[in-house]
C-alpha cells in the first residue's frame, strides 16, 4: 500500500489523496480518507492502518464511520492514533478493524 493512493479493501473503494502526518495533538494522523461502498447492501467501516520500518511496527491509526453507509454513498473517515508520530515508514499494511 502507498499513502495517498487509491485502493479497494473488500466492498470499499478508497479515493486517492489522503494523506499521513501528525494530527493536532502531535499523534499520527490519517487526513482525507474518503470511502465508497461499492457493495449491494448498507454498511459499517472500521479499518486498521499500520505503519513499519525495518519490519518494526511504528505506530498504527484506526478509522472508522461509525454510521451505515448507503451503497453508492462516498464518506470521509475519522482516524484516530494515540501513537506518536515517529520517524518516516517503509511499508504500511491495512485491514478490517
Amino acid at each position: 500500500m502507498v499513502p495517498g493512493k487509491a485502493f479497494r479493501l473488500d466492498a470499499f473503494s478508497y479515493a486517492a489523496g489522503w494523506r499521513v502526518g501528525k494530527d493536532s495533538d502531535g499523534a499520527l494522523g490519517i487526513a482525507g480518507l474518503k470511502v465508497q461502498n461499492r457493495g449491494d447492501a448498507k454498511d459499517i467501516v472500521v479499518v486498521k492502518f499500520k505503519f513499519y520500518k525495518g519490519g518494526r511496527l511504528l505506530g498504527s491509526s484506526s478509522c472508522i464511520h461509525a454510521q451505515d453507509i448507503d451503497v453508492g454513498q462516498t464518506v470521509t473517515l475519522t482516524c484516530i492514533s494515540v501513537d506518536g508520530f515517529g520517524p518516516s515508514h517503509d511499508k504500511v499494511t491495512i485491514n478490517n478493524g
